[in-house]
């Protein structure tokens, strides 16, 4: 029920010191956060009450993805990817039981927090070392 396949950043994306790779690793990125909008447009259907916080989450997020530093072919490219895995969380599909809901809520805030901890990260090494390409 739990099997989301919530984006992460990986060795394999290239966004560690030894491999590092400022391209890939800014297009993971970006590409992570396109899809964590729609799992945050879940959380923010069934929390009601926090829907604000939610929005200003996504408002926030959208804001950092457009100061990344990305080529326009490169944005052409994941803007096209998005298109093409637009189809959003399903409600239908998703938990009926309250607490079923508050456990997706929770694995959804959890790694969407571990997902920007690992940007951030990223990002201070790309700021560190100016001459990674």
């Amino acid at each position: 029920m739990y099997n989301m396949e919530l984006p992460q950043i990986r060795k394999k994306d290239k966004c560690f010191q030894r491999s590092f790779q400022k391209k890939k690793c800014l297009s993971k990125i970006v590409k992570g956060f396109q899809e964590y909008k729609k799992y945050l447009l879940f959380v923010s259907q069934w929390i009601k009450e926090e829907k604000p916080q939610v929005e200003a989450m996504l408002s926030s997020t959208k804001s950092l993805v457009d100061l990344l530093p990305l080529e326009s072919k490169i944005r052409e490219r994941i803007a096209q990817q998005d298109k093409n895995n637009e189809e959003a969380f399903n409600l239908d599909q998703s938990p009926e039981k309250d607490w079923d809901k508050q456990v997706a809520i929770h694995v959804i805030l959890r790694n969407f927090a571990l997902f920007v901890e690992s940007t951030v990260r990223a990002i201070r090494f790309m700021k560190l070392t100016p001459t990674a390409v």
